[in-house]
């Protein structure tokens, strides 16, 4: 009598579960980064969540995304929020964090830690030389203790790891570069109609004008007070040329947003000069400028440069890493010494001056430079890849799944 086949039970094993943490929602280069990874993902692979603020239009992308989302106002310290992040993670008890930002990475990695969940952090910049002094060492001493409750730091661009080398927990087994990306198919499809878009907020074209303008927040560290200056320089030797700022302020830089503004009537050029403030069709934008500055003076790895150069736009940008991370070596931007407003006012002529040829021939550099390294595609793959080794070599670290379920 033939023996029956022996019957093997199936087992079905949850999807591994990851928890996103951010810091908020508002239109700007990490929340895109965020989106781009969460669009990308895998839903039968990982299970994600996030933790961030609803204080922007990044909550309804993540929303369409059919993500599960809970309000935390991570970039303020605050015992409270604490303890609500610390039940909500012991309650849906995720196989990874996945922290962005200061405050997020700070909240995370103590959590983390106390649940035995492993984290990878993403420095979205690593700043520390332009603050007080007193300021700085704290940073650095509490990101030194933080690294080493880190399974993964994760860097844009190699000047940002390269910085943040200071930190003595860091190391070629925990730290990973992998650099911002794009969606360049989307940036380059766009259509926009330019005379029609531009006349909605005051400047229809008219002949000999050109449009100098930047996509940024208003805030210290980007340096729009010395592009409000170079402009003026360059305005001053071409009157056809208007600047146009596409980017709001967050609250803490209130008061910076309106000394940018007040600028504009001190030297005289507020009628050449458009601040929009946050728009959700910023690239529609981008796509009718002339020239993209971006006079940032700390960048980690600046989205807005690459999707200027995805976008075919001439760009100039201030010479600092993360600007030189995206434009490399090729001559696909022009580069200016950073505080320096007559050198920037020279880079805008200059680059306003090129023949056709010479235009060309840039922007076809820049938009080889991101199809060879700057992709959506190319970072959430590296992305996905650290997800499986980090979770991999952490599995015995899971806690049993918690009782509250």
């Amino acid at each position: 009598m033939a023996s029956r086949p022996m019957s093997i039970p199936i087992t079905l094993f949850a999807m591994p579960k990851i928890a996103y943490l951010s810091g908020t929602t508002i239109l700007g280069g990490g929340p895109e980064h965020l989106f781009q990874i969460l669009k990308n993902l895998d839903g039968q692979r990982w299970t994600p969540l996030v933790c961030t603020w609803n204080d922007g239009p990044y909550w309804g992308r993540f929303q369409s995304l059919g993500i599960p989302l809970f309000p935390f106002t991570l970039r303020k310290l605050s015992p409270g929020t604490f303890v609500k992040l610390y039940h909500l993670l012991k309650h849906q008890r995720p196989d990874l964090i996945h922290t962005h930002g200061k405050g997020p990475g700070l909240y995370g990695r103590i959590i983390g830690r106390i649940l035995g969940i492993p984290v990878i952090h993403t420095f979205h910049g690593f700043h520390y030389e332009d603050i007080p002094a007193w300021k700085r060492w704290f940073h650095l001493g509490v990101e030194q203790i933080l690294t080493r409750f880190t399974a993964q730091h994760i860097f844009v661009g190699p000047g940002e790891k390269k910085r943040a080398r200071i930190l003595s927990g860091l190391n070629e087994k925990n730290s990973t570069l992998i650099p911002n990306g794009i969606d360049t198919d989307s940036i380059q499809n766009l259509k926009v109609d330019k005379a029609d878009l531009l006349g909605r907020v005051g400047l229809s074209p008219v002949a000999d004008m050109k449009i100098v303008g930047t996509l940024s927040r208003l805030s210290p560290e980007k340096g729009i007070d010395l592009l409000v200056e170079g402009f003026s320089l360059a305005a001053a030797r071409h009157p056809g040329i208007k600047l146009l700022i596409v980017g709001g302020s967050p609250p803490e830089h209130r008061s910076y947003f309106e000394r940018v503004g007040a600028q504009t009537q001190n030297i005289g050029i507020k009628d050449r000069v458009v601040i929009l403030g946050y728009r959700e069709d910023a690239l529609q934008f981008l796509k009718c400028m002339d020239v993209f500055v971006l006079p940032s003076l700390s960048e980690g790895l600046p989205l807005t440069l690459l999707e200027a150069l995805a976008s075919g736009i001439p760009a100039v940008a201030s010479d600092i890493a993360g600007n030189r991370d995206a434009v490399g070596s090729s001559d696909c931007a022009r580069l200016y010494s950073p505080r320096s407003p007559s050198e920037m006012a020279e880079a805008i002529l200059e680059t306003l001056a090129l023949d056709a040829e010479s235009k060309t021939a840039r922007i076809q550099k820049g938009l080889k430079r991101i199809r060879d390294g700057f992709t959506a595609a190319q970072m959430v793959q590296s992305t996905f890849r650290l997800y499986e080794k980090t979770w991999a070599s952490n599995k015995p670290r899971r806690l049993p799944p918690s009782s509250h379920r």
